[in-house]
This record gives C-alpha cells, structure tokens and sequence, in this order.
C-alpha cells in the first residue's frame, strides 16, 4: 500500500512539473509572438518639418541647393521616414514624400521639371524613431535648378511639403500627416 501512494504522489508531482512547464512556455510563446509595444503618434503640431538653405540670395548661374529637416518638439517619441524621396505633387500620394513647389516672383507656380518614376518601399533603416527634442536632416543635397526653371531675378517661395505613407506595412505608427515649410529666395542677374 505505501507503495502505491508512493507512486500516486511521484505521478501527481510529475504531473504539476510537466503541467507547470508547459504554462512557461505557452507564457513564453505568447511574449514572443506579441507585437512590439509602439510609440503613439506625436500630435501634428509636435513635429516640424523644416525645409533648409544655405543663404537666401543667388546669382542666376548658382545651384540652389536645399535640404530637409524634421524635428520632434513633442514629448512624445515618433517614428518618421528620413529617406526624404522628393516627387512631383502629381504623383500618387504613395509615391511621395516629400514634393516641392515653387512660385516666380508674380506668385505664378513654376511648372516642375521633374520626371516621376516609381519608388519602392523605404528600407526599414529609413524608418527611425525620433525622440523627444530630437532632429534628422536629410542625407543629401537637392538643387532646386533640377526641378524648377529660374529665369528672371527676383523673389521666389519655395514650398516643401512633407507626406509620409510608409511605416504601417512593417507594423510601425509612422507620422502620417502633412508637414509644409516655406523658405523665400531672392535671385540676383
């Protein structure tokens, strides 16, 4: 008899072992499987979309060379794409973002030169978590005189918009809003 309740208390430890581990791993399967916590979506007002020059006067014969720049003036952290893929305004909204316009010294738009092509989706490298108070410019140079033809002296306004899409296919709450800057330029003869 006592080896039969020896054998019941092995078999019911036994039993809450294989029961107990088999609760650890469906707790580990199920952290593992859980999407990644995400940051909430800075309010638009948070994020700033700067669109930068290296001086507001240019000879006719000058490059005009611009960068980008967004910042995150919010408490919140933000996940934005810094590739800074320039297109047309013309060109479906998941094929930009960021487009540019630029108006003569009449306030008439300057038709843009730029030819669209497709893009593909940014590398995920591209998509970056900007933190509170945190700034990211872009990697390169863009000369305006490629997408915009300058063929008078005066004062011209150039609009850079900014128009994320990307980030949601990867899971990622990207800031998905328009973010607009205005930088005025005077060009000399």
């Amino acid at each position: 008899m006592c080896n039969l309740t020896e054998w019941l208390q092995r078999r019911a430890l036994a039993f809450l072992f294989l029961l107990g581990l088999g609760t650890a791993f469906q707790i580990a399967q199920a952290s593992a499987d859980a999407p990644l916590p995400q940051p909430q979506s800075a309010p638009a007002e948070d994020l700033k979309f700067s669109v930068l020059v290296e001086k507001t006067e240019y000879k006719l014969s000058d490059p005009i060379e611009v960068s980008f720049q967004l910042e995150n003036k919010g408490a919140k952290p933000v996940y934005v794409n810094k590739r800074f893929k320039v297109s047309s305004k013309n060109a479906p909204r998941e094929q930009r973002e960021v487009f540019l316009e630029a108006y003569d010294p009449s306030g008439k738009e300057l038709e843009s030169k730029y030819m669209d092509y497709k893009t593909g989706l940014p590398k995920s490298e591209y998509l970056e978590l900007l933190q509170s108070n945190q700034k990211i410019a872009s990697e390169s140079k863009l000369d305006l005189k490629n997408h915009f033809d300058f063929k008078e002296p005066g004062t011209y306004r150039i609009v850079a918009t900014y128009e994320n899409t990307f980030g949601p296919e990867l899971g990622l709450d990207t800031f998905q809003e328009k973010r607009l800057s205005e930088v005025t330029l005077k060009i000399v003869g």
